[in-house]
């Protein structure tokens, strides 16, 4: 398979059991892009399938060159995307040209462990119920998957009672009113026993057929997340993208929540991709030791934080366009009203851009 353009990683991320693809790298080099699509070429291989990547527009210094392309530096993004799941087969500097092998297994599809995050509210019991028949009623759902929910001690009993479900306890024990949601999601992920996990708060229902179409292959994935707004089906909060590299974020700017998701990928170039704390899906063979920072709290932007980590240590945080989700409310009253209005998402793109 070759991959030369925008409109071949598509059919590259569906691709499976290759033994070969070559990508030119010549419309790939910006941000973050070289780090995915990497990823996808060795995913798409077959055990000892090999990936050629073929840099031949670089120069070979290190150094940063107006309008022109480091070849060290591109190894610099593509090695800790690549090598965890292949060998370097072959370098030729003179034409700037990589080749891998792939040794890691073709993952497969995995049991899945499900984790609610629940606050004990009794008013959340009816987005529980639908969010835990949204997992239920999945076509491919397995008896050795587990649905597990976590939330305070006093609201064990009730749930056990009412659901088909585990519950995990845990107690929130910070001061000044600051809610640990990156220590209990911890937690949570450390106590599931399936290698796929899927993360999510009760406000969340997934589609039908919304784990069958998740890739097998990925590190950190959403699937499309939409609301019902005044006017009909509009995105939500998903994937999306700060513009900077700091962990600053009052000097970030942020793309807004109505973007085209067909084209995701193109943000890679200028923007860091991040994954909404309402819904994730990680593989944990691949996602160990990078967790939420247990110092950072409820509405703390821990999940831009956590995410701006896995992308500096070569992880990728995706969308899936695909696998379907819905979110049952919403907390931006303004955009549910407007979101659908292209006068409001120009106004959102000016102001945020």
């Amino acid at each position: 398979m070759i991959v030369k353009s925008f409109k071949d990683i598509k059919n590259l991320r569906n691709a499976e059991n290759l033994n070969h693809v070559n990508i030119d790298m010549t419309q790939f080099v910006a941000g973050g892009i070289p780090n995915y699509v990497g990823k996808l070429g060795i995913w798409s291989l077959a055990k000892n399938g090999t990936l050629t990547i073929n840099c031949s527009g670089a120069h070979s210094s290190p150094n940063v060159l107006r309008g022109k392309i480091s070849f060290n530096l591109l190894c610099q993004t593509l090695f800790p995307a690549i090598l965890p799941y292949a060998s370097i087969e072959k370098i030729d500097r003179s034409k700037n040209v990589i080749t891998f092998r792939r040794t890691s297994p073709k993952q497969k599809s995995n049991n899945w462990s499900f984790g609610i995050i629940f606050s004990g509210d009794l008013t959340e019991l009816s987005l529980l119920s639908n969010c835990i028949s949204s997992i239920q009623n999945q076509s491919i759902f397995d008896n050795e998957w587990e649905i597990v929910v976590c939330g305070p001690a006093d609201a064990e009993m009730m749930v056990i009672s009412q659901f088909d479900v585990n519950y995990l306890s845990y107690e929130n024990n910070s001061n000044h009113k600051r809610f640990n949601i990156s220590s209990k999601k911890n937690y949570l992920i450390k106590s599931l026993k399936h290698d796929k996990v899927l993360i999510c708060h009760t406000r969340i229902c997934l589609e039908a057929e919304c784990i069958s179409n998740l890739p097998h292959e990925f590190e950190v994935i959403t699937p499309s997340v939409s609301i019902t707004g005044n006017m009909g089906i509009i995105p939500y909060l998903d994937l999306g993208f700060i513009r900077g590299f700091t962990r600053n974020l009052n000097f970030v700017k942020t793309v807004p929540c109505h973007y085209n998701r067909n084209n995701w990928v193109s943000y890679l170039s200028k923007a860091i991709p991040y994954i909404d704390g309402g819904l994730y899906c990680i593989n944990s063979l691949w996602v160990k030791d990078i967790n939420l920072s247990e110092h950072l709290a409820w509405a703390e932007a821990e999940d831009v934080e956590w995410c701006q980590r896995l992308n500096a240590n070569g992880l990728m945080c995706e969308l899936s366009l695909t696998a379907l989700a819905y979110s049952q409310t919403c907390k931006i009253e303004r955009y549910k009203k407007y979101g659908h209005s292209m006068i409001y998402r120009l106004i959102s793109r000016i102001i945020n851009l």
